[in-house]
Formats: C-alpha cells, structure tokens, sequence
C-alpha cells in the first residue's frame, strides 16, 4: 500500500505546475486509497486526501492581541493554491455547515468568509 502512495505521489510530482486536471486526479487517488487505510482521519474537502498524508492550508479567521486565535483547514495546500477565491468559498461554506451540526460554537460565517476573501 505505501509503495503505490509513494509511487503516485511520485508521478503527481513530475507534473508540478502544469496538467492540473490530472494531478487532481491523482490526488484523488491517493485520497481513495489513504483514507481507506487512515478512515479516522478527516480529509481534504476536494482531492479526500487525509490530513497525515496532505498539507492542510490553514485560514486563521480570527486573530488575537497574543498571536492565536481560531482557523481551519477544508482544503489541502496543492488544492487551495489551484483555486480561486469564489472557488474555494464553497469548501469553506461545506465545512461551516458541518460545524453547525455540533454546537456551540464562538465563530461566525462572516469572520471565515473574510479570511477566505483576504486569500489567508
């Protein structure tokens, strides 16, 4: 199972900064695969690749006077950086409604959607 990770992830490497159709294909198939093998994992809201095998891009939607506050990461690094801001809106939106499933929560949709118009 590790070698056909490695190999695919290897084969999506050739293809860095061109062919984006199909390195999301591949990271598709990684994800298929990996998240079969980690299903406690969450995943990448586009590609399902779970979070110990992508890069989650972290969006830090409220900061504080200390250096903290809140973020959260729907969407892997290779996957954020393929989309636009009105394209990645809907990832953000999927996780938020996920989110109110289980309250209480402190954050508001507002504070992520400014994050996410920000390009943070």
């Amino acid at each position: 199972m590790r070698l056909i990770v490695w190999l695919v992830t290897q084969i999506s490497r050739q293809w860095k900064g061109r062919h984006q159709p199909k390195r999301l294909f591949f990271r598709r198939l990684i994800g298929g695969i990996t998240h079969r093998v980690y299903p406690q994992y969450s995943t990448c809201g586009r590609c399902g690749r779970p979070w110990n095998v992508a890069k989650p891009h972290y969006t830090n939607y409220q900061r504080s006077i200390t250096g903290g506050g809140a973020g959260c990461f729907p969407l892997c690094e290779p996957c954020w950086g393929e989309l636009t801001i009105g394209e990645r809106i809907p990832y953000y939106k999927s996780l938020w409604n996920l989110w109110l499933e289980s309250p209480p929560m402190n954050e508001t949709w507002e504070d992520i959607l400014d994050a996410v118009r920000e390009g943070r």
